[in-house]
């Protein structure tokens, strides 16, 4: 197995062990930034994977030369169409976000010329998906085998928008960037929570950002215990 790691770390060292029992498959990218650095899908996308990326920076261009084979989408995420939203840009594009709390706490390292903001539209993240995923059977693509959120404190409002429109429709795994965590009480964060007790998850891993999720009624997991696969109460 290739051991060379482009995440921020090494959650797609982790996802390559998980997903041992999958030769290609497809991810949906949110909050992507840039196609190489720092991220959870281009290990994927070197063994033939393929998806959609998305992020508020327009980085078409990038993504188009270095990663030709994925869609890349200019847009925010969320639970509905709703418009536009300020998007945060900051010098280190990791901590970019529309979370006006988060964005408040992050601009206090910058000076006030570091920081901008531009205003770019709302859609709901089930259906950026299935609209540019290739390949889809009737109105819906089938779920991508992986989803990275990295999206700075709007994880709610995305999680409720690709999961709550169709519950059948279900990623392998899911990757989100969770802070704030506590090992031994780990349905204190909001994400965990909803994830664990509203659409029946579990969480096998953790780095200091991310947790992992996996659907634990898909069959590329059966080499797990059954111990793993229970939910975390």
């Amino acid at each position: 197995m290739e051991t060379s790691s482009y995440s921020m770390e090494g959650e797609d060292l982790i996802l390559a062990s998980l997903f041992r029992n999958a030769d290609k498959g497809n991810f949906f990218d949110i909050g992507s930034s840039e196609p190489i650095r720092n991220s959870n899908t281009y290990f994927f996308y070197k063994k033939g994977w393929r998806g959609v990326a998305v992020d508020g920076r327009d980085l078409s261009i990038e993504w188009e030369k270095t990663r030709p084979g994925d869609r890349f989408v200019q847009s925010l995420l969320g639970d509905s169409d709703s418009g536009v939203m300020d998007y945060w840009i900051f010098p280190d594009p990791t901590m970019n976000t529309v979370d006006v709390d988060t964005a408040v706490r992050y601009a206090s390292r910058f000076s006030s010329s570091d920081v901008r903001q531009t205003s770019v539209p709302i859609q709901r993240a089930y259906d950026v998906y299935n609209e540019n995923c290739d390949g889809k059977a009737g109105s819906d693509a089938s779920p991508p085998h992986l989803v990275s959120i990295d999206v700075e404190g709007f994880e709610m409002s995305v999680l409720r928008g690709l999961l709550e429109p169709n519950p059948s429709w279900r990623p392998a795994i899911l990757v989100v960037e969770v802070k704030l965590f506590n090992f031994l009480q780990p349905l204190e964060n909001g994400v965990t929570d909803y994830l664990i007790n509203k659409h029946c998850y579990s969480l096998v891993a953790k780095t200091p950002l991310n947790a992992f999720f996996i659907d634990p009624l898909n069959p590329l997991f059966s080499w797990l215990p059954t111990s793993m696969l229970k939910n975390n109460q």
